[in-house]
């Protein structure tokens, strides 16, 4: 009687041993799946709202080396090819852009330079009505002598100041230091001068744009030329701004050599 008892009581000890060790084994192997379907579920929402939402080209949602990005500023004026006036806190304030030198327009000093109508031209068809970003830059300063804002200019995910250079509107330009995309800006300038783009051509100015304009009229093609500023053989693809536009707009094509 006691052995049937003792062996009685051995065998449930052994029965609630395994029962336990069960539950341990299966409680190990759902909980990695519910935190799975946690992820899933967390990664399903972000895509839903990426998807259904439209980017919007912001500095609260860019990085470094965006996070300086002030704006949006609607464009109430294009002076010329190199300088614009946005509306700041209800004020009009004259930005001059950083690295770039468009041929004269409206200097009543000098006149109207080689190539210059088109450049003009070409930026009021890329800002003028627009919403544009500032990006300031240490290493020139706020404010030139004549009191205009210096500033990089970002419409519709491009740099402006990088296209027009691309496009052959403009010339780079370093103002007594260097500033911070001029590696960038150079090789965009080769590459208009190696292809004979905008202002390179012989059939334009041949890169001469302090001689007045003669042939040229301001018409610029009636097909916009491409946001993309530049193709994977210059060195802005390696920086992070083409990166960067893509990550704001998810949408745009991805860039295609020119």
């Amino acid at each position: 009687m006691d052995r049937r008892f003792l062996l009685a009581g051995g065998a449930i000890l052994l029965f609630s041993c395994l029962c336990l060790l069960v539950g341990i084994v299966i409680g190990l192997m759902l909980t990695p799946t519910s935190e799975q379907a946690k992820q899933v579920t967390s990664r399903t929402a972000v895509v839903g709202v990426a998807t259904h939402s439209t980017p919007s080209f912001s500095p609260m949602q860019t990085s470094t080396p965006f996070k300086n990005l002030e704006g949006p500023y609607k464009v109430a004026r294009v002076v010329d090819g190199d300088t614009i006036r946005v509306i700041i806190n209800g004020e009009e304030e004259t930005v001059r852009l950083i690295g770039i030198d468009t041929p004269e327009t409206v200097d009543p000093r000098k006149p109207v330079e080689c190539f210059g109508r088109e450049a003009s031209a070409a930026a009021k068809r890329m800002l003028e009505g627009k919403q544009v970003y500032l990006e300031e830059d240490p290493t020139q300063g706020k404010r030139d002598r004549y009191g205009r804002l210096l500033a990089y200019v970002w419409v519709d995910h491009t740099l402006f100041n990088l296209w027009m250079i691309r496009q052959g509107y403009a010339h780079e330009y370093t103002y007594d230091e260097p500033y911070k995309y001029r590696d960038e800006f150079r090789a965009a300038e080769r590459y208009a001068r190696t292809h004979d783009v905008g202002l390179w051509s012989p059939h334009t100015c041949n890169g001469d744009t302090d001689r007045p304009a003669s042939g040229t009229s301001g018409h610029v093609a009636p097909t916009p030329a491409p946001l993309w500023p530049l193709d994977d053989h210059l060195a802005l693809y390696g920086s992070g701004l083409v990166g960067h536009a893509l990550r704001s707009s998810p949408n745009l094509p991805s860039p295609v050599s020119a």
